[in-house]
């Protein structure tokens, strides 16, 4: 489904997708077309992001074909220079800059470098500062074309990798004729063991430009070809690491560096004050260490998000070559999955929170508060329904709180949810675990002796179950029990019979009603395929042939076994 021109929804998120015109492709160093994900299934937040990045591309069409672009030349016109060899032309580059640094070296040695006064210093200060950060200088296409010795209009010189050939180049020679002002002759000459002058270090960096692409610049070539969906973090990742290693190109970053960066991320104070994180990376470890030692440092599987996304972008260089190796390597394995030890309640949980005011009868606001207070109001709405939904179906939460009104109905006579399809559509935002998690579920007959079928019907047929939940955009998408999560973990709080026990304990959040059914249906005798299909489990000992989205079982068997679902304390009644 598009949104507007170049702009569509795939898999449930907002992408920029845009031609460009063939004779800006190699511009954008891209085949066919520019990808973007935007990083969000909001429409109207994709409205806002798509906008901007849509008038930059047409913005930058416009200027390469508006710029120096020969490819917009015609026939006749290109027919006026004479054909450069590509090899040819990075040779020239490559000796240009070797006779050049040799030329300066010799002329300092001897005494014959012309010293600079203030002024001519500070230009020259300001030039390997605009070199160093990739930045084209002025008189930049004057001095390449005489380098190539081609007119200043050859379409040659809009070569983007010739380019940057040069660019490196033109930097080496600032930086190493600095040097040689100083009188340090270090690194020079450069070693060129049984190594002709073609091919040596140098040279072999300009065989492939990209090797000087700094690591975000990489990162930019990667992102919109990259076979993993990346989000602005990514790009935060790697823009600590150019911070953390200084104006370093890809082509001389060595798996040390990294290694260094992995000890030093994990000494990263995880932050989220903007003031701090403003902050270039060195200085907010350095931060962490002294004013903000008592903030918490990132956990080792976060640390691992980082150096993850630099292997793979590294990956992407050494595919093609840019680079020999690939720096990350070997710089961290996975760590272990660390499983959040969840308790599932007790009966002695059970009679508390079904015991409070919420269910029995409360007074006091309705749509505020958490409902401690007795009296004779009881609400049937997500706040009430969802905690009996979870305990008798085992259900995660936002699949019950996305679940559609038309999702509840009959199949052969037995009322159920249907989770088979969720997501499936490209108009539905809704997301789905795991391909275990589709799945029919039976409503156990304590929901229907309890009115949950009088509360389904009454409800829009063509809304959520649940419409007074209020949804979020999260780095995932949107979601519609964010709100609802906290709001239990403080009414949980505010109704406990004993602060941090019981309903109130650190391991027995919301989820703990799934762990609670899932106990349940075992110590019922329930078969555990039917148990595990009931709940869409994700362990891998079940046949998935057995588990065919709910079809590997009749509907009756699956009621027959959610309906094994027993709690003695859980005393409600219509």
């Amino acid at each position: 489904m598009a949104l507007m021109e170049g702009v569509l929804k795939i898999g449930g998120v907002w992408k920029i997708r845009r031609r460009i015109p063939a004779d800006c492709l190699a511009d954008f160093g891209v085949k066919e077309a520019y990808t973007r994900s935007l990083g969000t299934a909001d429409r109207k937040l994709a409205i806002q992001l798509a906008t901007p990045i849509l008038k930059e591309i047409d913005d930058r069409i416009a200027a390469i074909r508006a710029g120096r672009n020969p490819r917009v030349q015609t026939t006749t016109e290109m027919a006026a220079f004479a054909p450069l060899d590509r090899a040819r032309a990075f040779d020239l580059v490559a000796r240009w800059r070797r006779s050049t640094i040799q030329l300066a070296s010799e002329q300092a040695w001897s005494g014959l470098l012309p010293p600079l006064s203030n002024d001519d210093a500070v230009s020259a200060s300001s030039l390997r500062a605009q070199l160093r950060s990739n930045t084209e200088p002025a008189g930049f296409d004057e001095r390449f074309a005489e380098v190539l010795a081609v007119q200043a209009e050859h379409p040659v010189l809009a070569r983007r990798e010739l380019r940057q050939a040069f660019l490196t180049a033109w930097k080496d020679v600032e930086d190493f004729t600095d040097e040689f002002r100083n009188d340090n002759f270090d690194g020079w000459p450069e070693d060129e063991e049984a190594t002709p002058v073609a091919a040596s270090p140098v040279a072999a960096v300009f065989a492939k430009p990209e090797a000087g692409l700094t690591p975000l610049e990489l990162y930019d070539r990667w992102a919109p070809v990259a076979s993993i969906q990346l989000e602005d973090r990514h790009r935060g990742y790697v823009q600590r690491l150019q911070e953390f290693l200084g104006p370093k190109p890809i082509s001389q970053i060595e798996p040390d560096d990294l290694a260094r960066f992995r000890v030093a991320t994990l000494k990263f104070p995880n932050t989220k004050r903007p003031g701090i994180l403003a902050r270039p990376f060195n200085e907010i470890v350095e931060w962490g260490a002294g004013d903000g030692r008592h903030t918490p440092t990132l956990d080792e599987a976060t640390v691992w998000k980082w150096i993850n996304t630099a292997k793979q972008m590294f990956a992407y260089a050494t595919k093609n070559r840019w680079i020999e190796i690939n720096p990350a390597e070997d710089t961290m394995k996975k760590p272990a999955k660390k499983r959040r030890a969840r308790d599932p309640f007790d009966a002695e949980d059970i009679a508390e929170i079904f015991g409070k005011p919420m269910f029995t009868g409360f007074s006091g606001p309705v749509h505020s508060g958490y409902r401690k207070e007795p009296g004779d109001q009881i609400v049937r709405d997500a706040k009430f329904w969802m905690p009996i939904l979870a305990l008798f179906t085992g259900a995660r939460m936002e699949e019950i709180g996305s679940t559609l009104v038309n999702e509840v109905r009959q199949i052969d006579g037995v009322w159920a949810i249907d989770i088979v399809t969720r997501g499936d559509d490209e108009d539905d935002d809704r997301s789905i675990k795991n391909d275990q998690s589709r799945r029919i579920v039976p409503l156990h007959k304590r929901l229907i002796d309890l009115g949950f079928i009088d509360y389904v019907q009454k409800q829009d047929r063509a809304g959520f179950l649940f419409p007074d939940l209020i949804p979020s955009l999260t780095p995932r998408g949107q979601r519609r029990t964010v709100n609802f999560s906290k709001w239990w973990s403080l009414f949980c709080a505010a109704n406990a019979n004993v602060k941090g026990a019981g309903m109130d304990a650190k391991k027995k959040p919301f989820h703990s009603f799934r762990h609670t059914a899932i106990r349940a249906l075992r110590r019922h005798g329930a078969n555990t395929v039917l148990a595990y299909m009931l709940v869409g489990h994700e362990e891998g000992e079940v046949d998935r042939i057995n588990l065919g989205y709910g079809e590997g079982a009749d509907i009756r068997e699956l009621k027959r076994t959610i309906d094994l679902i027993e709690y003695p304390t859980f005393i409600l009644s219509r």
